[in-house]
């Protein structure tokens, strides 16, 4: 709603200031206030459960490395679909992405964990294996795996996994960061984000961490003289 109010806003200021209109924008600051961002992450043993379930995937084999490296480095579900070989450099451990790959029209470096580098390797020695000469690390039957949707679906349903869709993996991989200790500058950087304003969004930590940090405190006082 708040999208097309904007749409049909500008079009009349659009009106006004070139054609010269004399009409009002009724719809000028009356948009609806913007909705709280849905945030949902997995735990580490819901996060094991899914990939275990993902491995047992016949018509999705490809499924349990998608949900893996989406938890190992952040990336959107077509950055990861869409990455080719050879935007990988597992020497110096980095996977690139060009700007018309990502919302922010920027290239950018995506660094890798061990757990993604074994996995990207993995993926290589099996398209060697079979022959198979996609340029794509998911290859498909027209260039490379266009979705993983179904598949993936299924997967939370069998485990009992609800209300978390393939974007929530990126909000665990952040939230998970953030969790242990990682800096909300760093986890901005590799979220490829603007501000950590958006990153916030992504990062909210549970009571657990922060009572952990709260108990900083007992030692800036003399408590036994309180």
């Amino acid at each position: 709603v708040r999208r097309e109010l904007a749409v049909f806003s500008a079009a009349i200021n659009y009106a006004r200031r070139e054609w010269e209109w004399d009409i009002p924008n009724q719809i000028a600051n009356r948009k609806p206030a913007e909705p709280k961002e849905r945030i949902r992450w997995l735990t580490q043993g819901e996060a094991k459960r899914l990939i275990a379930q993902a491995k047992m995937s016949v018509y999705s084999p490809h499924l349990a490395d998608f949900i893996q490296l989406a938890l190992q480095t952040g990336m959107r579900k077509q950055e990861i679909l869409g990455l080719e070989l050879s935007r990988i450099d597992l020497d110096k451990e980095v996977a690139y992405l060009n700007p018309s790959d990502q919302k922010n029209n920027q290239y950018s470096l995506v660094p890798l964990s061990q757990t993604a580098m074994q996995i990207i390797s993995r993926r290589i020695r099996e398209k060697a294996a079979t022959q198979c000469y996609s340029p794509y690390l998911f290859p498909g039957k027209n260039g490379h795996i266009k979705d993983v949707k179904k598949g993936f679906t299924f997967a939370c349903k069998q485990v009992g996994i609800k209300d978390f869709r393939i974007h929530d993996l990126r909000h665990t991989f952040a939230s998970w960061l953030v969790q242990n200790g990682a800096s909300i500058y760093d986890v901005k950087h590799l979220l490829r984000h603007s501000s950590t304003s958006v990153t916030e969004k992504y990062s909210h930590l549970p009571l657990e961490s922060t009572r952990k940090a709260v108990t900083i405190l007992d030692t800036l006082l003399d408590t036994q003289s309180l």
